[in-house]
């Protein structure tokens, strides 16, 4: 309850139909009240000095007054008044009447003795009847279909039925408040909506993706409720439903994402609220830099695809605290800077999408390498499952630098790198490691490295062919007939060549390291076979004058073979 404090006193107080102006009444005079201030706006005095202490208000305007046995018409902007009708002899008004929605006119009255004010029911036609007693009240007024009397004693009662017939008991009445004031009149603003019905309000879906709009349902009415409910959100009409018996139903427009608090609105009077939201669509990104491969100092491409065509927003590149570039969409690609990786480096770029208004935000990753002059641009494939005997590449010109474990197809002439236990085929072009008993069944092509001491016992009658690798100070054309018990030397001091085939063999216990202290014997009468050597040796040192000669003989790349194929005779002979 709200208390207005008033300018004046009055004995009834009523609002017009349209409820938008408050009226006073003092006995003879009418006055406009501000229902907000409580002040007085305008002073109507009624002509004819009519006496009233009841107002109500009818349809056209005009106000309805009781005073004395009298009800009259009163136009509110004049002041004009008219006889109305007649109370029932020996009734006075108490102080208030009250409009019935079918014209008849209910009006408090006192007197003929009784303990109660009265109830009097005035038809349209003038006639009226007593339909009983109320407790003693100066107000009357009516909200919805219920009429209330206002007592003397504070209290605010309803009456249970308004009666059409005549009766002289007292009206069944409840107490609804207890107001505490002792009012002199009574009025309200009626108004067509009935009270408020409970309901439920809720959605299909509480949580749902732009562009599929969720159901909104309203239940739960009381029985024989009907008429429409409204769903609403933010003061807008989402949507209208009959209302059913079971669940109404109505789908909402498609909503931008957000969230959505929704009021239902029945026709008849009562709320219920629901709630929902619209989602942002998904989205993916997918990142990539081209080249993915660069050199220092050059720039690449960083490109992001998978959005949709309408999605609006911009996308990062970014990557160790760094911005590499930023595009705003439809454009979805953009150049690094050029001055990137000053040494060789692998760059991992992250792309970030804003989102918009529809669409939700998205990440990618890529990456790209910055390499450094001299590094190859492409790797190299992957492995294959197995090994393959075909050659991988192109061929090179420089010799491997390991020997390979596989025979080759062509004999060569090079020495194997390790000896043999079964005999071979093929003349090796390597020495045995121990004289033979057997001669040899052609004459070597080559002069020994080692001179003889004693003459060949079958001496060839040709001179040899090919110079020594060490020339002597003298060549000779035959064969020594008087050997002698030192090698002949050049005045270099090297070993003479005989112009036959020489094998060598050495005397004494142990090997020692001073090369004149060997001594050479005789050679077995049989020759040797072109491109063998046969050696015997009890010590190292005449080993390594036959390898000094062996080397002399060879040049280029056949020196390194023939330093394998010394040591190899190192070897075996010790």
């Amino acid at each position: 309850m709200t208390k207005v404090p008033l300018e004046s006193s009055f004995l009834d107080i009523t609002f017009t139909a349209d409820g938008t102006t408050l009226y006073g009444v003092d006995f003879g005079v009418l006055v406009e009240i501000d229902p907000q201030t409580g002040k007085n706006v305008r002073t109507v005095p009624l002509d004819n000095g009519a006496f009233i202490n009841g107002l109500a208000q009818l349809a056209d305007g005009h106000l309805l007054g009781s005073g004395g046995g009298q009800v009259i018409d009163i136009d509110p902007a004049t002041g004009v008044t008219r006889p109305r009708a007649s109370l029932p002899p020996g009734e006075s008004s108490s102080g208030d009447l009250l409009v019935l929605p079918d014209g008849d006119v209910l009006v408090l009255t006192y007197g003929n003795g009784h303990p109660d004010n009265s109830l009097i029911r005035l038809h349209p036609d003038g006639t009226s009847v007593r339909l009983g007693s109320v407790p003693s009240s100066y107000g009357i007024s009516a909200s919805g279909d219920l009429v209330y009397v206002t007592a003397n004693d504070g209290g605010i009662y309803s009456l249970d039925e308004v009666p059409t017939t005549e009766g002289d008991g007292p009206l069944k009445v409840t107490k609804r408040f207890d107001s505490g004031v002792a009012a002199y009149g009574a009025t309200s603003i009626n108004e067509s909506k009935p009270c408020n019905t409970a309901f439920e309000a809720s959605v299909s879906d509480e949580s749902t993706p732009y562009g599929n709009p969720p159901d909104l349902l309203a239940y739960g009415y009381p029985a024989g409720t009907g008429g429409t409910v409204t769903f609403t959100w933010d003061g807008r009409t989402l949507c209208t439903a009959d209302v059913t018996d079971e669940v109404s139903r109505c789908a909402a427009p498609t909503l931008p994402p957000g969230n959505y608090p929704v009021t239902a609105t029945l026709s008849e009077g009562g709320s219920a609220t629901t709630n929902f939201t619209v989602e942002k669509l998904p989205t993916t990104l997918v990142a990539s830099a081209d080249p993915d491969r660069i050199p220092v100092g050059t720039s690449t491409r960083l490109t992001v695809t998978g959005l949709p065509p309408a999605a609006t927003g911009t996308v990062s590149f970014e990557g160790d605290d760094y911005t590499y570039c930023r595009v705003t969409l439809p454009d979805t690609s953009c150049e690094t800077d050029s001055g990137l990786g000053q040494s060789p480096y692998a760059y991992f770029v992250y792309a970030s999408y804003t989102g918009d208004d529809t669409y939700a935000p998205a990440y990618g990753q890529t990456s790209f390498r910055v390499y450094g002059p001299g590094a190859t641009t492409d790797p190299t494939g992957d492995p294959t499952s197995s090994p393959t005997s075909n050659p991988t590449g192109d061929s090179t010109s420089e010799p491997t630098t390991e020997p390979t474990t596989e025979p080759t197809s062509e004999p060569t002439s090079e020495p194997t790198t390790e000896p043999t236990s079964e005999p071979t085929t093929e003349p090796s072009s390597d020495p045995t490691s121990e004289p033979t008993s057997e001669p040899t069944s052609e004459p070597t092509s080559e002069p020994s490295s080692e001179p003889t001491s004693e003459p060949s016992s079958d001496p060839t009658s040709e001179p040899t062919t090919e110079p020594s690798s060490d020339p002597t100070s003298e060549p000779t054309s035959e064969p020594s007939s008087d050997p002698t018990s030192e090698p002949t030397t050049d005045p270099a001091g090297k070993p003479e060549p005989t112009s036959g085939t020489t094998t060598g063999a050495t005397t004494g216990a142990s090997a020692t390291s001073d090369p004149t202290s060997t001594t050479v014997a005789p050679a077995p009468s049989s020759s040797v076979p072109p491109s063998s050597t046969h050696l015997a040796s009890t010590g190292g040192p005449s080993i390594v004058v036959s390898v000094v000669g062996l080397l002399a003989l060879l040049g280029g790349a056949g020196v390194l073979r023939s330093r394998g194929a010394a040591r190899r005779l190192r070897s075996r002979l010790h």
